[in-house]
């Protein structure tokens, strides 16, 4: 191929993007693809165009994009301050710009799929309370959830509540969750990184939905962090059914068959009841040598089944079967990319519900 340049619609910021969902800084990058740091530096800031060789060469590196996605700007950019994470305190710029990139081409993805529905409806916008327990409560009540009861599939909950869960097709170490208000889409957007335990994904899920409940906005701090922290509680494990199933004395066996039943890992269930003063600190500090004595901080007996959000994989099964690679031709993406995507999702598994909620998506 010959160093033709391409004309307009090239985008620098799309090299960026591609280069930082990679996870690599632009001397590493520009070694990858055999050029200076120089040259993709100047081609990201739209100082110098790219060739059609660069861009051949940094599509294949890639393997998730095809040249035609580099013609045009991201339509969905995530700011590095609107972004909120559940994250370790140890998370790099670089570990911070790669979740961020994920969220924002697998948020492409959906936005091409929701084009063609009906707006969701928000329903937490219905939220008034500035207390994070009290929200949790008002939370459970507009999605029509029991108090005292178990929420058994979380994420469906949220989608139900105009909530976009994405799944990101990759393992973000460090990096479980992140939640930000999209405006391309108009709605707010929980994203999740892939292969966690089912107890670690409803806790991530139900702390993330505690910002957008409490309407945090932007960089947090440790008030908001902690408020995120109590909603999730209350939300997940409501104080007054605690009470009344948490009964003492509590041992590692009546704490595993709340943990069948409530979906919450043993070390969050310690934490819940020491909060509440269920489980006094020093009973707390005896069941948490229990679990190191066993190898149960590390891995926990009592498997959580995992869950995955559904809705932008019913999206695609309703506009395209089970033949993605129009979605892939629309996006610009590699086909392998976007199956990669999809299988994060819950797949179609009764065909008569499906069909039921084909009419309630269609736009009218």
């Amino acid at each position: 191929m010959n160093d033709t340049l391409f004309g307009i619609g090239f985008s620098g910021k799309r090299v960026r993007q591609v280069r930082e969902l990679m996870g690599m800084t632009q001397t590493a990058f520009a070694a990858k693809v055999g050029v200076s740091q120089g040259a993709i530096a100047q081609v990201e800031g739209a100082f110098k165009n790219a060739s059609a060789d660069l861009i051949q060469r940094i599509a294949m590196q890639s393997r998730r994009f095809r040249v035609a996605f580099f013609y045009n700007d991201p339509p969905i950019e995530l700011s590095a301050d609107s972004v909120m994470f559940r994250a370790k305190a140890s998370m790099t710029r670089t570990d911070e710009n790669e979740a961020r990139r994920y969220t924002e081409v697998v948020c492409e993805l959906a936005a091409v799929l929701l084009r063609r529905i009906k707006p969701l409806q928000f329903k937490l916008s219905q939220v008034t309370a500035t207390d994070p327990r009290e929200s949790a409560r008002e939370t459970r009540a507009i999605l029509g959830i029991p108090s005292l009861e178990p929420i058994p599939h979380l994420l469906k909950e949220i989608e139900k509540s105009g909530v976009l869960v994405l799944s990101l097709p990759t393992e973000l170490e460090g990096r479980d969750a992140l939640s930000v208000w999209v405006d391309a889409i108009k709605m707010p957007v929980i994203a999740l990184s892939r292969n966690r335990p089912g107890d670690r994904i409803r806790l991530s899920a139900g702390h993330e939905l505690g910002h957008i409940a409490l309407r945090h906005a932007k960089r947090l701090h440790a008030k908001e962090e902690k408020d995120a922290y109590e909603f999730s509680a209350e939300l997940l494990l409501p104080e007054a059914a605690m009470r009344r199933e948490m009964t003492p004395p509590v041992t590692l066996t009546t704490l595993a068959k709340l943990k069948s039943r409530w979906r919450m890992s043993l070390q969050a269930l310690i934490l819940r009841g020491q909060g509440l003063g269920i489980i006094t600190d020093d009973q707390s500090a005896d069941l948490y040598t229990q679990l190191s004595a066993k190898g149960w901080r590390k891995q926990e007996p009592v498997g959580i089944p995992e869950e995955r959000p559904r809705l932008v994989r019913q999206l695609t099964e309703i506009s395209y079967g089970q033949d993605w690679g129009g979605l892939a031709d629309e996006l610009g993406f590699e086909r392998d990319f976007v199956q990669q995507i999809l299988e994060c999702y819950e797949a179609k598994t009764d065909s008569s519900a499906h069909r039921s909620k084909v009419v309630l998506l269609k736009k009218g």
